[in-house]
């Protein structure tokens, strides 16, 4: 049986790391795991870049294959070069045109200028939504925001907890049976009866929200892989409606041999295709997929370093990691 891209992805990161010649020999493990590093800087490019997380490393953020690693290796010199930044705003960003003298900047686990934004129009009491990538654009008069979330190896963007809460409590957390929780949200969903999430607020929205679709199983469609794609579009209408910004996007960029993160397992709308799925609920702006390529091609003609670029092939695009 050939092997997952994760599982090639483990293997292929372990030997990189073993002899990453000609930047200052091979890295360090943590002594019980072959692919997770002993200091985190050492997931990065340049080690230096470890700041800008600004305590928010996750758990395992030290691990060769984790995702936010790979997203503030891919996204570096956007954050580190405002050339490069605007330059992959051009690429990327499809919304309304901003003034041609705007500016562009990157920051990374963004969940909005305020802390009010995710508890007052989320209800995100404890830990926010956090975004991995977000690039702000202003021209004096307005501001546009397009929130990336990026994937390496994982087999799925997320799912909310609620199946499991609902397990406890069938009476009135009912995951299993969507047409209930879509007629009375705040006493049969979880996240609104329980965690006091604001989330359907913002879906329920007759003029900007979703076409919420049970998955083909009759269950809430947040119960299965499209739960973090929810949350985040659910910050984009949050971020308009603090006036933070005019306009948001969302997108995935998620690693071009990962076959697992982008199938569902119970298709939404006759689709496994999670952006797919996903979109066949949006009225008005859709989630679109960034090929993490596209952005090192271009952060290279706009004045990354090739040695960056080179760093970028060899770790996450070299051929040992393709699908025969």
């Amino acid at each position: 049986m050939e092997a997952t891209f994760a599982e090639r992805l483990k293997r292929h990161q372990a030997a990189w790391a073993a002899k990453r010649v000609g930047n200052g020999g091979a890295l360090q493990m943590d002594g019980i795991h072959d692919w997770v590093l002993r200091d985190r800087r050492d997931n990065y490019f340049e080690s230096a870049w470890a700041a800008w997380l600004d305590g928010k490393a996750h758990l395992w953020g030290h691990a060769l294959n984790s995702s936010q690693a790979f997203a503030i290796n891919l996204f570096g010199p956007a954050r580190q070069d405002p050339a490069v930044a605007k330059a992959l705003w051009a690429k990327l960003w499809v919304g309304p045109a901003l003034a041609p003298d705007h500016h562009v900047t990157v920051c990374f686990e963004y969940s909005g200028e305020s802390r009010a934004t995710t508890r007052d129009y989320l209800g995100e009491q404890g830990q926010p939504t956090q975004v991995d990538v977000a690039f702000k654009a202003h021209d004096g008069n307005s501001t546009a925001i397009l929130l990336i979330e990026v994937k390496l190896s994982e087999a799925e963007f997320g799912s909310c907890r609620g199946p499991a809460e609902h397990s406890r409590d069938k009476e009135n957390h009912t995951c299993d049976d969507a047409r209930r929780v879509l007629s009375n949200p705040a006493q049969h969903c979880w996240l609104a009866a329980v965690e006091k999430r604001k989330y359907w607020q913002l879906l329920t929205d007759p003029e900007n929200g979703l076409s919420v679709t049970a998955t083909k199983q009759g269950r809430c469609p947040w119960s299965g892989g499209l739960y973090q794609l929810m949350r985040n579009w659910s910050l984009g209408r949050a971020l308009v409606e603090s006036n933070e910004a005019q306009h948001v996007e969302v997108a995935v960029c998620l690693h071009p041999w990962n076959d697992k993160a982008s199938v569902l397992h119970d298709p939404v709308a006759g689709t496994h295709d999670v952006i797919r799925a996903f979109n066949s609920m949006t009225r008005t702006a859709s989630i679109r997929e960034i090929d993490p390529r596209v952005v090192v091609n271009v952060s290279v003609s706009a004045g990354a370093s090739t040695s960056w670029g080179t760093y970028m092939s060899k770790r996450y695009f070299c051929p040992q990691l393709s699908p025969k």
